[in-house]
């Protein structure tokens, strides 16, 4: 899994997460369910995490 935090356009912060992917440029892909539930459970704590103090320490 790839997680990238940046900030786009004039600061907005954007969090990009990858999970591996079989067949990705095909009609149908496949992927590990564990990478699934794993990919939905960081970004719930992600969110969770977040504050006022959080965010202006992303922002700069």
């Amino acid at each position: 899994m790839l997680v990238v935090f940046m900030l786009q356009n004039e600061g907005t912060p954007t969090v990009s997460i990858g999970v591996a992917l079989r067949y990705m440029h095909s009609n149908v892909s496949v992927l590990h369910t564990d990478d699934y539930k794993n990919s939905v459970a960081l970004v719930t704590e992600i969110v969770k995490s977040l504050n006022d103090d959080v965010v202006e320490s992303i922002i700069w």
